[in-house]
């Protein structure tokens, strides 16, 4: 999901940032409002449920990590978990998504984060060193 040209004031409430990182990763930064999901977490069907989005398709859900990559195999398998049977149904589901350049791409276009305490900070846990790279110095918070 490209958020180009759009300030968080102007993100829609329906937006559910989840964030697919590990606790530690989470507690440095995050976007405010996010709920952290483990990115391990097999069982979708009881994370939808979980997560309330199963059977609304009002709702937008953006999944991110540091890079992508975990927030792109979550979606990718929440958005299978939401639309089994539904389209045989005729039902539509919840869009999902994976933010892209994640959660450094984030901080490094200066986008509000908050830590574990939901005060705001400017770092983010790189995950590792050689991802650290992905973040402007100033937004690398240290491992």
């Amino acid at each position: 999901m490209k958020l180009t040209g759009l300030s968080n004031r102007q993100i829609p409430v329906s937006v559910f940032f989840q964030d697919v990182r590990s606790t530690a990763e989470y507690e440095v930064s995050h976007v405010q409002g996010a709920i952290r999901i483990d990115p391990d977490t097999s069982d979708m069907d009881h994370l939808t449920k979980e997560l309330g989005l199963a059977g609304s398709m009002d709702k937008t859900v953006v999944c991110y990590c540091t890079a992508g990559y975990h927030g792109s195999e979550m979606a990718e398998k929440l958005q299978h978990s939401l639309t089994q049977g539904r389209e045989q149904e005729g039902r539509g589901s919840p869009k999902v998504y994976n933010l892209e350049g994640g959660l450094a791409k984030w901080a490094n276009e200066r986008r509000p984060m908050v830590d574990s305490k939901e005060q705001p900070t400017k770092g983010v846990h790189p995950y590792n060193k050689e991802w650290a790279y992905l973040l402007q110095p100033e937004f690398r918070a240290p491992l």
